[in-house]
């Protein structure tokens, strides 16, 4: 099942998969996992049986263009299709606001995954976090 996290259990929960995958697993300073969007994004939860299993979010910035970020999934569930079902889940919700322009900046070892949900990658623009290598990325919405 997959649904918007409203309530403050399902923004914690969203948090706390967040945490486990990108401060404990892959070692991101907490600050920059927790900013400042988090608290006006749109934030997904894919679960089963009740059991929170990945999230991601996608924050609408004033020129109404969608940045998808934090997609995570627990270890336990990744190639089961869980980060590709939030994707959509995002890009559905950004087609029903009205969004033109998507653009996220994942792993650069996650280049053919986005590639495959149809984003291009932006030539040039990249950055590093930590020991992680990021690409920007983006996609247009037919409207």
């Amino acid at each position: 099942m997959i649904r918007q996290a409203l309530t403050d259990a399902e923004l914690e929960s969203a948090k706390i998969i967040r945490e486990r995958v990108f401060v404990d697993e892959q070692k991101i300073p907490a600050h920059l996992v927790e900013d400042s969007d988090n608290d006006s994004a749109v934030h997904v939860l894919l679960s089963e049986n009740y059991q929170d299993m990945a999230t991601a979010r996608m924050f609408v910035s004033d020129n109404l263009e969608g940045i998808i970020a934090r997609v995570a999934v627990l270890p336990v569930y990744r190639g089961k299709g869980c980060g590709k079902l939030l994707v959509e889940e995002l890009v559905s919700i950004a087609s029903e606001m009205k969004i033109r322009r998507l653009s996220l900046k994942p792993h650069a070892y996650l280049e053919m995954f986005y590639t495959g949900l149809g984003f291009t990658t932006v030539a040039g623009e990249t950055e590093k976090v930590g020991e992680h290598l990021l690409i920007t990325m983006e996609k247009f919405l037919s409207q």
